[in-house]
C-alpha cells in the first residue's frame, strides 16, 4: 500500500513558460541531431514550444520569423499546419497530415530564432541555431 501511496504522490516540478519552451527545444535538437526516428515526436515538441515563444513574444516583435515568412508568399502558413494539426484535433479527428523531409529542421530554426528574441539561447539550441544562420547571411 505504501508503495502505491508513493506512486500517487510524485515529486512536483515546478517551471515557467521560458523554461518549459527551452526543455522542449532542447529535447527536439537532441532528437534531431541523433537522427532519430521520431520525426513528429519532434514536431510536436517544436510547436509545442513555439506556441509558447509565440504568444510570449509581443505583436509585432522586431525580427520574429513569422513576418519574414509572412512576405514570403504564405511560407508561414506552409509551416503553420502542424499547429493546426495539433491544435484542432477534436473538430477534424481524420486529418492527416503530410510534410517533406527538411520541414521540422526549419521550424526548429525559426523557433529557436523566436526564442532567442526573448531569453539567452543554451549551448544546445546555440550549437544547431548559429552554424545554420551563418550560412543564411552569406
Amino acid at each position: 500500500m505504501a508503495e502505491l501511496k508513493q506512486a500517487l504522490s510524485p515529486q512536483i516540478y515546478s517551471f515557467d513558460k521560458i523554461t518549459a519552451a527551452m526543455w522542449q527545444l532542447d529535447t527536439a535538437v537532441y532528437l534531431l541531431k541523433n537522427r532519430s526516428e521520431d520525426p513528429i515526436s519532434t514536431g510536436i515538441l517544436v510547436y509545442s514550444a513555439w506556441s509558447v515563444v509565440k504568444d510570449l513574444l509581443r505583436d509585432g516583435a522586431t525580427g520574429a520569423v513569422r513576418h519574414y515568412y509572412a512576405e514570403a508568399g504564405g511560407c508561414f502558413d506552409k509551416l503553420h499546419e502542424f499547429w493546426n494539426f495539433c491544435k484542432h484535433a477534436k473538430e477534424d479527428q481524420n486529418c492527416e497530415m503530410h510534410f517533406p523531409e527538411g520541414y521540422i529542421e526549419t521550424s526548429l530554426f525559426s523557433a529557436i530564432h523566436d526564442f532567442s528574441l526573448i531569453h539567452e539561447l543554451s549551448q544546445n539550441m546555440g550549437d544547431f541555431y548559429y552554424p545554420r544562420a551563418e550560412k543564411l547571411l552569406k
